[in-house]
């Protein structure tokens, strides 16, 4: 009976479940696990910390997500490649490269803490000086994971990135229960968040030893793959950005908690993409073409239950655990809408593992240009409503743009 079950469902998604289940299996533990530390973070900074001060620690963390695009974010799919194909001797290489871009990151950071200096605002003064000691090394000491992913060893690859979200939420909450002071809160984050993912590293690059085999046209490809994310980035932190500029950090915290309960639905399907990755990357491009439309739909099938759960039980999730955010109910009940477009992201991690260059960069300048515009023009008309229009509309845009190019994938 279970052996006729499994079957069914293998022929409904036709797909290799049990490749999912073992793989998915050690990523889903890491993803519950990652949800509980971010839970517990959420908690934490909802409860214990007021508006104004977890408003501006979103912009602190915003401007330093976009210029941690200097950090070349594009090496990590490319290490995953290179590890897929055996060229694991790559990985170091990578790492001096992402810390010699990234300073330029840091210098940036500095720039723009000066300006605030100017203005004579203390706070982001240091909160950007101390973003810019860590930018050049926070993000490029990740390459641990797809290290592992790459060799489709997700057990260790889960069991590191569990402890990493265990320590590093541990330490930031710790920190939080002392002190809600804005810059203490910004230094615990980048200092913990870049020693726990330095230990690891080591850790990772001793037991996991990575191969000699090198080929540096892998950098030349993470270099490419993050020049097509710089418009991306900035399109990520835009909403943000903008609602602090014109609507102040309170109506930013708003908008934060509304979408931090999506965007963490969100995160579990990167584990289908993680196991997804290898399988596109081996496959021939016809059969690609052949089968992944129609298990994209069948996968559409299964989100929506989640969406109408979701905007069930909201309500009642937030008045229990974030009572002092009711208010923000109401825009992640209309924000998990997005949850439709996540089989697209399939799309996208095919053209990746297709190395279709020119695809890629029409694709990762059309979506974020149009989402920059319309949030320039939505979020001064209609405020937190405009940043939540401007942040959907443009997933309509990359459906269309995904599946043309998808199509043409040779």
């Amino acid at each position: 009976m279970i052996q006729l079950l499994w079957r069914r469902t293998e022929q409904f998604f036709q797909t290799d479940i049990t490749y999912i289940v073992r793989g998915g299996s050690w990523i889903g533990v890491s993803k519950l696990v990652s949800a509980f530390a971010s839970f517990l973070l959420l908690l934490a900074f909802g409860n214990l910390v007021s508006k104004t001060t977890y408003g501006v620690y979103q912009y602190v963390l915003s401007v330093a997500g976009i210029l941690s695009v200097t950090t070349l974010p594009g090496m990590t799919t490319a290490l995953n490649q290179a590890v897929a194909q055996g060229k694991e001797g790559v990985m170091m290489p990578m790492f001096y490269t992402r810390v010699r871009w990234g300073i330029l990151g840091g210098l940036i950071s500095l720039g723009v803490g000066i300006y605030y200096f100017l203005q004579g605002n203390t706070d982001l003064t240091l909160a950007f000086g101390v973003a810019a000691l860590f930018l050049p090394f926070m993000d490029s000491l990740t390459l641990w994971s797809p290290l592992l992913v790459g060799r489709k060893d997700f057990k260790y690859s889960s069991l590191y990135s569990s402890l990493f979200h265990i320590l590093r939420v541990a330490s930031i909450v710790a920190v939080l229960f002392i002190t809600q002071h804005l810059v203490i809160i910004i230094v615990s984050y980048f200092f913990f968040t870049t020693l726990w993912r330095l230990v690891l590293t080591i850790v990772v690059f001793f037991i996991h030893k990575p191969n000699k085999e090198l080929s540096y046209s892998y950098i030349s490809y993470g270099k490419h793959l993050s020049l097509m994310g710089v418009l991306g980035a900035i399109a990520t932190q835009a909403d943000k950005i903008l609602l602090w500029h014109f609507l102040g950090p309170i109506a930013l915290a708003t908008y934060s908690f509304a979408l931090t309960p999506i965007n963490q639905l969100q995160s579990w399907f990167k584990t289908l993409e993680s196991l997804a990755f290898p399988k596109f990357a081996s496959i021939d491009s016809e059969v690609l073409k052949k089968t992944l439309p129609k298990k994209l739909v069948r996968l559409l099938v299964f989100i929506l239950p989640i969406i109408v759960l979701y905007v069930l039980l909201a309500p009642w999730l937030y008045s229990i655990f974030l009572p002092q955010y009711m208010e923000s109910v109401i825009y992640s009940q209309v924000f998990a809408v997005i949850l439709l477009f996540l089989p697209q992201k399939l799309l996208a991690s095919s053209l990746v593992a297709k190395s279709q260059k020119k695809s890629l960069y029409i694709i990762t300048t059309i979506n974020p240009l149009s989402k920059i515009l319309l949030l320039l023009i939505l979020v001064p008309l209609f405020g937190v409503w405009g940043a939540i229009a401007g942040t959907m509309l443009p997933y309509c845009i990359n459906f269309f743009t995904l599946t043309y190019f998808f199509r043409k994938i040779s």
